[in-house]
């Protein structure tokens, strides 16, 4: 076998529901050789998860941080019962969770990708990052959804697509129960730095 890792690309185009930039390719990597071959193999290998994983965190910040400014806008906007929606104490109480939960994503990963920069083992904290962050993603989207009420689900309005996008981010690099694994362990391992 060659020094190079063995993969096999399948280029076909895979429509997606979210995040609508780029062409979706399947590639299966013959993990077992890289590691046979090279013992480091897979030391790099995680590593790019790593950086991939601080990298979904961040791009859940910045659909969550959307989700956030759109729905704070049409709360702003859009008036009901003569008043405007951000003035009903239940629509502001999202709003003000929405924000502070993004805030919260951002810090975190903040501090993972500081970590990384530092050369530093921080797969946990990049899963930390990662797991909440789609989870913060996904609520934000799901929380401007209600706030625009049956509009929002329109096909063509901006929050229906940012719900779309959001949903995907727990998916991404690792399923959100793989993060809790991986979390777990390294909680196991470490000293809960």
């Amino acid at each position: 076998m060659s020094q190079q890792a063995e993969h096999e690309e399948i280029k076909k185009k895979i429509l997606t529901t979210g995040i609508r930039v780029g062409t979706e390719v399947k590639t299966k990597f013959m993990i077992p050789y890289i590691t046979q071959a090279n013992p480091e193999g897979l030391y790099l290998f995680d590593i790019d998860i790593t950086l991939n994983r601080i990298q979904t965190a961040a791009r859940a910040i910045g659909v969550s941080q959307n989700a956030c400014d759109v729905a704070l806008t049409y709360a702003n906007d859009r008036i009901q019962f003569s008043e405007k929606l951000i003035n009903f104490p239940r629509i502001s109480e999202k709003l003000i969770m929405m924000f502070a939960e993004t805030m919260i994503v951002r810090q975190l990963t903040f501090h993972a990708a500081n970590i990384k920069d530092s050369k530093q083992r921080c797969d946990m904290e990049a899963g930390m990052a990662k797991l909440l962050g789609a989870r913060v993603a996904w609520s934000s989207a799901d929380n401007a959804l209600q706030i625009h009420g049956g509009i929002g689900f329109a096909s063509e309005t901006q929050i229906s697509r940012i719900l779309a996008d959001a949903r995907i981010l727990s998916i991404f690099e690792g399923t959100a129960e793989i993060q809790a694994q991986v979390i777990a362990r390294r909680l196991m391992e470490s000293k809960n730095r």
